[in-house]
């Protein structure tokens, strides 16, 4: 019972570091907040990191990735992504497993590479499979949902629609949503103020910066209904609260700065692969972090492993500890 006590926390904890809380209440919450606004995309969400969970442990996995989750959360966001994105068929499913057990092989191949950096795998593996799947679509392996890349219509209350700052918050709630692959802007709202609660300094950069990123793509799109649809503000959020919660205090115009640049990347890359027709996903996030990290913001650590202490004489010790343990 001890065990499967162990397991079911650090499941959970596993969860949580999707949006970067070491807290299983927090992805009990996670889970449940998703699981109400779309029932369809959390089922094959919880499938599919359960068996990356259920990799991780029982197979051999570097401990960094173990503590931080990142298989997991790989997972979690591999089976959002497939569910929105292709038809449910019979071909379907036996692709969703095969990227699903593929994801863990990528996950500690990225790291492999990238520990030399010190730069964390992130959400790259998901990002790789999920571009695999559907440029195999695309050539007939499976169905792609019909409005996969296409714009849906906007639907923003009058009350909000009337005056321009409240139409950016409304826009800013969906584009957070869009990190779960949803357009629902209750669930935006309830995500900001879900991780509001546990951290009240992460939910303002979490929050602050998806605005700053609207606002930055309402301005250079002149206008156009592009930026109504909250696609080039979710990646900034994330850098927010990623940011945000690193174990040193990072200056406000530190974290603000790379939310800009992170929306300009996401214009940059949406621009490049459309010529593939890809979805962009969380890459311009993922680019923007590294920026980060190899800008050394903070100065003092640039390790990303949960828990790293900010002293300079400890932390060579420490990195080369995480990085290079070879459990």
């Amino acid at each position: 019972m001890n065990k499967i006590k162990k397991y079911t926390i650090d499941y959970f904890k596993a969860v949580g570091h999707s949006l970067f809380f070491d807290n299983a209440y927090f992805g009990i919450a996670l889970l449940f907040l998703f699981a109400y606004f779309d029932h369809k995309l959390f089922l094959f969400a919880f499938a599919t990191s359960i068996i990356g969970y259920g990799y991780s442990i029982f197979n051999s996995t570097p401990k960094i990735l173990k503590d931080c989750g990142l298989i997991t959360i790989n997972c979690f966001f591999f089976g959002i992504a497939m569910a929105s994105m292709f038809q449910i068929t019979p071909s379907f499913f036996l692709f969703l497993i095969l990227g699903t057990l593929g994801i863990p092989l990528l996950t500690k191949a990225v790291f492999e590479v990238l520990q030399h950096w010190k730069l964390s795998p992130n959400f790259i593996p998901y990002i790789f499979m999920t571009w695999i799947f559907y440029l195999a679509a695309r050539g007939g392996a499976f169905g792609l949902q019909t409005e996969v890349l296409s714009e849906s219509a906007v639907v923003i209350p009058d009350f909000f629609a009337k005056f321009f700052p409240l139409q950016v918050i409304w826009i800013s709630f969906e584009g957070v949503s869009r990190i779960f692959f949803s357009s629902h802007a209750f669930l935006g709202l309830a995500l900001i103020i879900l991780v509001t609660l546990f951290s009240p300094r992460r939910g303002f950069f979490f929050f602050m910066g998806t605005i700053l990123a609207t606002a930055i793509s309402f301005f250079l799109s002149a206008g156009g209904t592009s930026w109504e649809h909250g696609m080039f503000s979710y990646c900034a959020g994330l850098v927010g609260l990623g940011l945000a919660s690193f174990p040193e205090k990072i200056r406000w115009s530190s974290i603000f700065f790379f939310c800009i640049i992170s929306s300009l990347l996401t214009m940059a890359i949406e621009q490049l692969l459309k010529v593939q027709a890809l979805p962009i996903l969380s890459l311009p996030y993922v680019l923007t972090y590294w920026i980060a990290l190899l800008s050394r913001v903070p100065r003092i650590n640039v390790s990303w492993a949960p828990g790293s202490k900010p002293k300079v004489s400890t932390f060579v010790r420490k990195t080369e500890q995480v990085f290079y343990d070879p459990r």
